[in-house]
Formats: C-alpha cells, structure tokens, sequence
C-alpha cells in the first residue's frame, strides 16, 4: 500500500521530468556560417602581380580577409577582391554566426621572384624645347617595376602599377629649362633611373617687319589697302579696325577723310610693337568748265579773237598759252580779246579754293 508522502513525491518527480523532456526537445545550438566558396584566380605569382579573391558566404552576420594591407570595413558575403601579393602570402577568410559561431577557410598564394631586374626601355621628351608657355610629353617604358616616380614634377606622387610593365606618358609645361629624372624601384630593392631635358627657349622679341598703304592718297569714296608683315607676335590688330589679325594679310579701307591706321602687335611675353600709316583723304574734284570758245580760231595775224568761258564751283582761272604766257586772277566766267600774231594753243586752268583745278584748251591757227 502506497502512502500519501510517497505519492506526492512520485508526482513531483513526473512533472520535473516532463519539463525536460519539452525543453530539450526545443532547444537547437545556433547554426555556424556556410562558406560555400573562397578561391584565388591564381595561387602561383610573380612579385607585382594580381589575383583576384573571390567568395560566397550563407549563414554569416559578418565577414573578414586576413591577409591584406589594409582591411576593408562591411565586407559582403558574397564578392570579389584584386591584391598584389608582394611575398607568398595566406588569406584568411572568417566568417562570424549568431552565438558566436564562426567559420574559416584559407587560401595560400605563392609569389615568385620577378623575372629579372626593373629596367627603363626608355624615356623621351617630346619636344625637347619649347617656348614659355608651350607644353612637352614625356613618354617611358618600364619593366619589372614595383614603383616608380618622376622628379622634377610640380608634384611628385610616387607611383605603384598594377602590373610589372608600366607604358606611359606625361604632358608637363616647364616655365624654365627642366630636367626630368625618372626613378624606378624594382622588387628585390634594386632602381633604375633615366634623365631628359626640355629646353626653355628665351621668347622671341614681337617684330613688325612691314606696314603700308597704297595708294597713301585717295579722293574720296575710293579706297586703299593696308599690308602688314609680323614676327613672333601672338596676337596682332588695327586698332579700331580689325582685331585677331593673321602674321600676314591685306585689308582694305575706305577713310571718309584722312586718317592714321595704327597696327598693335604683341608677343608671347607680353612685349608689344606699333607702326602707323596715313591715307590722305582728298574732297570729290566737283570743278568744272562748262565752255571755253574763241569766236575765231583761224584767223590772219593782228586780227582781234575774243576768247570767252563759264565754270562751275570755280573760284578763278587762269590762261595760260603754248609759248609760255600766263595770264593770271581771271574771273570764273568771263572773256577776254587777244591778237595773235602766230598759231597758238590757249588753256583755261578753272580752280576752286581747294586748289583743285580743271584744263580745257582752244588752239588759234594764224595764218
């Protein structure tokens, strides 16, 4: 017969015993990540070259590369990395879990010696003198470098390739005569170096080898043209004219009234020239004579000729004769009577207060 104590204590022990049985049936220790893949796109390598690292990862909260020069933060689970093993190096991928579960896989990358010593094939200036101002490309070829630089640069960054073989070109624009030193480092401690020099030329003097006009005088509405010839000259103008004028050319103009043209060339350096010409601007000749006439023009010697005209915005005349007579301070119109004793040729000269004159002749023939 079972007493009341010992029943009680049967029932206590099923119950605790229940209890575990639920627990650890529902209890699981968390799960470690999955690296499914990490893999190297070369385990053997010269010195200077890449590989890439490639992994995918389940399961993780995060992920680390040991291994590199420099870790990077926040990881993906899944990615690529390029590195430049210098030396035989491991990389070390771990992957963390919740409850601090974690998962690693290695990767060993053999690096060989570089196939020879670093070598400069070449290294050339482009021009090799300039003007002050003007620029030149420096080109070169190095192999078997780790790194390189290049002095006599504003900036000196010292540059590392990807690869062994560098092949480039820099464009530099020395305000002075430069020389550039290139310095190439190779992976077993050892340089190399090579040296080009850009000449910088003295700027030539602006020079203004011609300047003219032709015709130097022109009556008005007509024109002239304006010649020029320049050395050295950067920019070249007539002033008030024409700016951005080639070394050389021709310009035609027409001045209402006289006027210098002045031609401005400047240098490289800023240092200028000037020439000037001028075109001499004469008013419209609007003198005329309207008639000159003798009221005989063959006639026996001591016989009376009346000569008579009439002009046009003239302000005098003027007779003058075949044989040298000059008969002076005749109106603008008018006439005058002569006696000829032999054939001659009679020539009124009509004028304006210009001084702008126009001929007409009437010869007499005495017989």
């Amino acid at each position: 017969m079972i007493k009341r104590g010992m029943i009680c204590i049967l029932v206590i022990v099923m119950v605790l015993s229940t209890v575990s049985i639920a627990t650890a049936a529902t209890y699981a220790p968390a799960a470690a990540p999955v690296i499914n893949s990490f893999t190297a796109s070369s385990t053997s390598v010269a010195a200077g070259d890449t590989v890439i690292l490639k992994w995918d990862v389940s399961g993780a909260q995060s992920i680390e590369i040991l291994g590199l020069e420099k870790t990077p933060e926040g990881l993906p689970l899944k990615g690529e990395m390029e590195v430049w093993p210098l030396a035989t190096t491991t990389y070390v991928l771990n992957a963390y879990g919740q409850g601090g579960t974690m998962t690693t896989k290695t990767i060993t990358v053999n690096v060989g010696t570089a196939q020879g010593p670093v070598k400069i094939e070449y290294f050339t200036a482009t021009p090799t003198k300039v003007q002050p101002g003007e620029t030149s490309t420096l080109k070169f070829k190095i192999t078997n470098v780790k790194s390189y630089e290049i002095v006599g640069l504003e900036k000196l960054p010292e540059c590392y390739p990807s690869v062994p073989t560098v092949e480039e070109s820099v464009e530099v624009w020395p305000l002075a005569t430069t020389s550039y030193v290139l310095m190439a480092y190779g992976f077993k401690g050892e340089s190399a170096s090579a040296v080009v020099t850009v000449t910088v030329e003295s700027a030539k003097k602006v020079a203004i080898n011609s300047f003219t006009v032709s015709p130097s005088q022109i009556q008005q509405g007509a024109s002239a043209t304006l010649s020029w010839n320049v050395s050295n000259a950067s920019n070249i103008k007539i002033e008030g004219v024409k700016d951005n004028l080639a070394a050389s050319g021709t310009l035609s103009v027409s001045p209402t009234a006289t006027r210098e043209y002045k031609l401005i060339a400047t240098g490289v350096s800023g240092d200028t020239a000037t020439a000037t010409v001028v075109v001499t601007v004469a008013a419209a000749n609007n003198v005329k004579i309207l008639t000159f006439t003798a009221d005989k023009t063959t006639v026996s010697r001591g016989t009376l000729v009346k000569l008579s005209w009439t002009t046009q915005n003239a302000t005098g005349c003027t007779i003058l004769t075949s044989d040298g007579l000059k008969l002076t301070n005749r109106p603008a119109n008018g006439s005058i009577s002569i006696t000829p004793n032999a054939t001659r040729t009679y020539t009124l000269v009509a004028y304006n207060a210009s001084q702008q004159t126009v001929e007409k002749s009437i010869t007499i023939t005495v017989n």
